[in-house]
């Protein structure tokens, strides 16, 4: 029987960028919230278990190397890690949910182009309302979202 729930990149835009809760989108097709939440569980698993993490797969644009250590790059980095699956320590989980916090209440890590080197630098910039549960806003010329990036750079859902 064929599932009753769209592909993948609708779900994310009505959770993600539309704001629907799980429970909503399962109303919208039928189907119970445990089946919305175990699509979105399958979906965070592109990796698996402790495999190693290409960010270049998450990221359409390069973060300046003299930004890789910055607070805003390394909290990003574990976010990315802990949505796709991977084990965090608890003392960046413990950081990871201030961040989380500070992205809740009203704030969103902006790239901007970094002067030099080449890349761009994370710092935190007002959420607009266009910028929906994001993590990171793209710059107006980034490559366009894929639907494995809306997720992996989106809130949780509770931490």
């Amino acid at each position: 029987m064929p599932s009753k729930l769209p592909e993948d990149s609708v779900l994310l835009r009505e959770h993600y960028i539309e704001n629907l809760s799980l429970s909503e989108i399962g109303r919208r097709y039928g189907v119970n919230k445990s089946n919305v939440s175990r699509r979105f569980q399958n979906m965070r698993r592109p990796h698996g278990g402790n495999a190693a993490l290409n960010y270049s797969e998450y990221l359409p644009w390069q973060i300046s190397r003299d930004y890789l250590d910055s607070a805003p790059a390394l909290m990003l980095y574990a976010h990315i890690r802990h949505q796709a699956g991977i084990e965090i320590p608890e003392g960046t989980m413990k950081r990871l949910r201030g961040f989380w916090t500070k992205l809740n209440d009203g704030l969103i890590l902006a790239a901007a182009q970094a002067e030099s080197p080449p890349g761009l630098k994370l710092e935190y910039v007002p959420r607009r309302l266009t910028d929906g549960r994001l993590v990171v806003r793209w710059p107006d010329d980034a490559q366009p979202i894929k639907s494995g990036q809306v997720m992996v750079l989106a809130l949780p859902e509770e931490w």
